[in-house]
């Protein structure tokens, strides 16, 4: 029956859907893993970040980098999806590396038994068994030294990302919960107050630092624990964690509306003298506020994990899209709830303000959630971190599956201890973002175009443009950016804008 073109299992057809995916996760369960993987700790920082760059520059920035976010998300779904037909071509060459990948993806469709796949068309899809790695995908299209480049720059961001999580959980934690003969039983604030708008310093008190350190070793070991439990057995705290996280926000916006109230008796307290109020726009302030903007919105790194269990992968644009702009309703209202209320006393860890609030068990719920918080997004970016490195240092083993399940645990393990002591070593929440946030940069807006680039080429030297059109469009994976000129400036905007983080970062540590 593999003669015939058969309308109905046309590539890209909702039935070819059906027929590649049995089951999978909601487009909800979904959207609350790609909230849990964009938020993190990132928004802490964001009033602080829209109280340097003003009330209107904020917005802009966070508006505008929502929006290319998604774009880049849109744009690795169809690499992945072009390296699934790339992979599933039974006469298509690839290195040993990849072989035992293609394999898999060959059988399985094979399996399907699907009739354009079987006349050589391309099949547009996501894994039926396994998920792209960043890596994987690098090496699949732009070769083992791109590769290797490109692996550090990811293991720069997340490291950056693992090293906040940590400090976030140490700080909140020496603020609020004391230990037993460290600092004669007190807690203490590792982040001092800002001076005049400028960056908070860290406390030089020994007694406090060893407290920071102490919750810094707690973490780690918590985490040596966590990170044991693999993806599909995290689903229902996941999303658990999703509804909390919004309703905490929730809260903390709430209690800056009732405190605005000077009759409230549980309202929050000021600090001695008024602060200086959020400015509508301060240009220098773009040093912080875009590197955070991007940190806060990056999911590029977990869309390939966060597409293959999708039961409907023509609906990945719409998860994306919902799950970026419920983050950027948050951060919104968070940041220029905050930032107005404070002003210049904007913590740089945000929660932190709430510490002088009078009802206390909100006081330490609002302190210790972003804490508690870091105990979902740690083992799911370490876990990231872990996978892409195995992928490069092992290759075909990994792809084959024969890793052992002792090696995962043990390269968890390692990925997860080095940014905790950093964290220990250098506490600095707002100097880790705008560092992780500059990284974040290459990843959606370079890397991305380079890969959907390089994986059109190679489709072309099989399929012509007009069959690669015709089924992305089919099967969901064509977006406003597909065309190879729109493609290309993309990835010029993204060079500029890496060199205005660069340009915005430098000039403000010169100033500073």
């Amino acid at each position: 029956d593999t003669g015939q073109a058969l309308p109905a299992r046309c590539v890209g057809h909702p039935s070819a859907r059906t027929l590649m995916h049995h089951h999978g996760l909601s487009e909800w369960a979904v959207v609350c893993f790609t909230v849990n993987v964009i938020m993190g700790s990132g928004f802490l920082d964001v009033p602080h970040a829209m109280m340097e760059s003003g009330l209107l520059l904020g917005i802009v920035v966070l508006v505008v980098v929502t929006i290319l976010q998604w774009l880049a998300a849109c744009m690795l779904a169809e690499v992945v999806a072009r390296s699934h037909a790339l992979l599933t071509k039974p006469d298509y060459h690839v290195s040993p590396a990849l072989q035992p990948l293609a394999k898999r993806e060959y059988d399985s469709a094979s399996r399907e038994n699907l009739g354009p796949w079987a006349q050589g068309l391309p099949l547009l899809d996501v894994p039926a068994e396994t998920s792209f790695e960043i890596m994987a995908l690098c090496r699949l299209h732009l070769g083992r030294v791109m590769e290797g480049i490109i692996g550090f720059f990811v293991l720069l961001y997340l490291v950056g990302t693992l090293w906040s999580y940590a400090d976030v959980f140490a700080s909140a934690l020496a603020s609020s919960v004391p230990v037993m003969g460290i600092n004669h039983e007190r807690t203490c604030t590792v982040y001092l107050e800002p001076q005049d708008g400028g960056e908070p310093a860290v406390t030089t008190d020994p007694e406090c630092l060893a407290l920071y350190y102490t919750w810094c070793g707690i973490f780690a070991t918590s985490m040596s624990f966590l990170c044991v439990f693999e993806l599909e057995e995290q689903v229902a705290f996941q999303v658990f964690m999703t509804f909390v996280r919004v309703a905490v926000i929730a809260i903390m916006v709430g209690t800056l509306a009732l405190s605005t109230n000077s009759e409230a008796d549980f309202g929050l307290e000021r600090r001695s003298g008024p602060p200086v109020p959020l400015p509508l726009a301060r240009p220098a302030g773009l040093a912080e506020m875009l590197p955070v903007a991007i940190f806060c919105q990056n999911v590029q790194i977990g869309v390939p994990a966060l597409l293959q269990p999708l039961a409907h992968t023509r609906s990945f644009s719409r998860v994306f899209g919902i799950a970026l702009g419920l983050c950027l309703l948050m951060y919104l209202a968070l940041g220029i709830a905050t930032a107005s209320f404070f002003g210049s006393e904007t913590d740089p860890s945000c929660n932190l303000n709430w510490r002088r609030y009078q009802l206390r068990w909100v006081a330490l719920m609002i302190e210790l959630f972003p804490a508690i918080d870091t105990f979902t997004v740690f083992p799911l970016n370490a876990i990231f971190l872990a996978n892409n490195l195995l992928s490069v240092i092992l290759g075909e083993k990994w792809h084959a599956m024969q890793v052992p399940q002792w090696m995962r645990f043990t390269a968890r393990l390692g990925c997860s201890i080095p940014p905790i002591v950093l964290a220990a070593l250098f506490p600095s929440l707002s100097g880790t973002l705008d560092f992780t946030g500059i990284v974040a940069v290459i990843l959606p807006f370079i890397v991305t175009p380079l890969l959907h680039r390089h994986s059109l080429l190679k489709c072309l030297r099989t399929w012509t443009y007009a069959q690669m059109e015709e089924a992305e469009r089919n099967g969901g994976f064509r977006s406003v950016l597909s065309p190879p000129p729109r493609v290309l400036a993309f990835g010029v905007g993204g060079a500029m804008l890496l060199i205005a983080c660069l340009t915005f970062q430098f000039t403000g540590a010169g100033a500073a």
